[in-house]
């Protein structure tokens, strides 16, 4: 082989190396965590590390999500957009950096799209949070912890929010896809990032317990999720899932209790008992449906929905409150955005812990 040839060979396998080392996440190794501290509320939220030919990665959706920062994520060219405060932040998968308001910032190695994920060197958070931040997160590199010094506990009396306990139960998981959404994704994909990121202002805005009936992508069957609500003995169960226009004939929403079919013109419906559910529990379960769905409502005002009976094994023998909250993946909150990514998967967010902050707040208001 002359010269050239053996030129041409070289580059070839430099190439492949590169693209080896991109997509070379076939079995992530979570090999640590960062915590990420709200200091308001003291309450704590861990982010998967991955170890990846000796670089540490993070998700960065996760990140963003659970930091309220606005992002867009362009699966389709493998590049996510952050809008926070005044800055625009681009981050590109294969490129070793990112962009910040223009100007080029150097990672220790390169950004990986793969399997619905995308992952950063922990160098993002030093390099590019910090940066754009403003002084709301601190960052402890050697503990590997990130200060979210932002956060306030608001909303509710002094006292009332440490007592208050919200079981939140994403939809499938696992083995269990759900249904294929339009957006390009999976249904249990979709409601675990809105159940995940519900968690976590509900957390560091009301100061709230939350407890998931399921951490990640994993298999939980009916019968666990059950015994993780009664066994937290909490004041709401609140279950997710999305339906499509079809299912849900045109509704923006439905919100399922057990009993017979509800609506909202039709507040005096008599609800069947629960199969060992206590008659108190069945009324807070209605009264809940009804606050969560009129505030829902308010926030896409012509929204059309309703409070629907269906013999749902979850609800069945749930000893606390509890309804299941069915969104339309067409549905848009605070604007035209798809809720399963980015701006819209944060603005959903945002208007179910709104509409529940205002179920809890009139619930103990009666008491």
């Amino acid at each position: 082989m002359n010269a050239a040839g053996c030129l041409s060979l070289r580059r070839q396998i430099t190439v492949f190396g590169h693209l080896l080392a991109v997509l070379n996440l076939v079995s992530p190794s979570y090999s640590n965590s960062i915590t990420i501290t709200a200091i308001a509320s003291n309450a704590s939220h861990e982010i998967p590390v991955v170890k990846e030919n000796g670089t540490d990665y993070l998700i960065l959706p996760d990140l963003l999500q659970y930091l309220d920062i606005e992002w867009e994520w362009d699966y389709l060219h493998g590049i996510i957009h952050i809008h926070h405060r005044d800055h625009m932040v681009r981050v590109a998968e294969g490129v070793a950096g990112g962009l910040v308001d223009g100007n080029l910032v150097d990672f220790s190695a390169s950004n990986i799209q793969r399997d619905n994920q995308f992952f950063v060197p922990v160098d993002f958070i030093p390099e590019i949070l910090m940066s754009v931040g403003e002084g709301n997160f601190a960052w402890e590199s050697d503990g590997y912890r990130i200060l979210d010094l932002s956060g306030e506990v608001s909303g509710i009396a002094p006292g009332i929010h440490e007592q208050l306990v919200v079981v939140i139960d994403p939809g499938h998981g696992g083995e269990d896809n759900g249904m294929w959404l339009a957006s390009g994704i999976w249904e249990k994909q979709v409601t675990f990032h809105l159940a995940d990121r519900l968690a976590s202002i509900l957390r560091t805005r009301l100061g709230v317990s939350v407890e998931m009936t399921r951490s990640g992508d994993e298999t939980v069957s009916i019968e666990q999720r059950k015994v993780v609500a009664n066994a937290s003995k909490a004041d709401l169960f609140i279950g997710i899932h999305l339906g499509s226009d079809q299912d849900l004939a045109g509704n923006g929403f439905n919100i399922y209790v057990s009993g017979t079919a509800v609506t909202p013109d039709d507040p005096g419906s008599r609800l069947f008992y629960w199969e060992e559910t206590p008659a108190s529990v069945q009324a807070e379960s209605l009264q809940h449906a009804r606050g969560i769905g009129n505030a829902l409502a308010e926030t896409a005002p012509g929204t059309k929905w309703s409070i629907k009976q269906l013999n749902l094994k979850i609800l069945k023998g749930l000893a606390i409150p509890g309804c299941i909250i069915e969104l339309n993946e067409k549905m848009t909150f605070y604007g035209d955005l798809d809720l399963s990514r980015g701006a819209g998967l944060r603005r959903t967010s945002e208007a179910l812990f709104d509409a529940i902050k205002i179920s809890l707040i009139a619930k103990r208001s009666d008491e």
